[in-house]
């Protein structure tokens, strides 16, 4: 794989001017609109938005994919993945957290990730086969945590359907597992890598919502597959995310709400 010196670069970059964006936003104001799917955006999600890919597209070729602009094309069989504002739903209403989220795919692989919190400038990013690091700090996934001490991290789509869903998926761990959310699946991901928590389990998230953590959790030696276990494709949106050592016994209580379509 070529050297991503330069992207790794563009990207801390584009983060960086992005969340100087929603940090000033959050403070000053902005308005908001519903999209069809029921989700709000912003106009700072746009701004931030257009900052990210006005940097990206001026020191790279690649073809960009983004939540608010769609595809945009390039000429390398590269993709950057952006959300600008994961978490719009929090920053609408002023609660935190939230974050910025750029990755860069080859087909459903995450080659790239930076994921940087606006508000306190935390930011964990990774390069395929270069590990995870949290600011300058490596970071790896927990170990050996047992049941009753595991926090995992759970978030859901807007579709009905995988509301339905996420539903047993809760109902099976909290009897074992500490359950949270926080709104954001970047930054959740984030604390995966960090081995502040142990998992993460999502159905109905986008590509873009996920892509940069991919590669972070991967990074800091994480585990991401779907919820029997296999490694994730882009055939479907059923995520877990976690340490090595407690994914098995989330697969083994999850994986028959996938496998039935429950």
């Amino acid at each position: 794989m070529p050297s991503l010196t330069i992207e790794l670069k563009a990207a801390l970059c584009a983060a960086g001017k992005a969340a100087k964006i929603i940090r000033r936003g959050f403070s000053q104001g902005f308005s908001t609109d519903v999209k069809a799917d029921d989700s709000l955006v912003t106009s700072i999600d746009k701004a931030a938005e257009a900052e990210i890919i006005r940097i990206l597209q001026k020191r790279t070729r690649h073809a960009v994919l983004s939540e608010e602009s769609g595809a945009l094309p390039g000429d390398t069989n590269l993709t950057w993945v952006i959300d600008p504002l994961d978490g719009t739903a929090n920053f609408a209403r002023r609660l935190q957290p939230f974050a910025v989220s750029i990755a860069l795919m080859q087909g459903d692989k995450s080659l790239l990730g930076v994921i940087q919190n606006p508000m306190t400038g935390e930011r964990c990013y990774a390069v395929k086969g270069g590990g995870a690091f949290y600011n300058a700090r490596k970071i790896h996934t927990a170990t050996n945590r047992s049941r009753n001490t595991s926090i995992v991290f759970f978030n859901y789509g807007y579709n009905e359907q995988d509301k339905k869903r996420i539903g047993p998926v809760v109902d099976c761990l909290i009897q074992d597992f500490g359950v949270r959310t926080w709104g954001t699946t970047a930054w959740e991901l984030c604390a995966v890598a960090r081995g502040t928590a142990d998992a993460f389990v999502c159905i109905g998230d986008k590509l873009w919502d996920f892509a940069a953590g991919m590669c972070i959790v991967q990074e800091a030696g994480g585990l991401f597959s779907d919820w029997c276990g296999r490694p994730w494709d882009d055939s479907h949106s059923f995520i877990l995310a976690a340490q090595p050592d407690i994914q098995p016994m989330i697969v083994q209580k999850i994986q028959h709400v996938q496998e039935n379509g429950l």
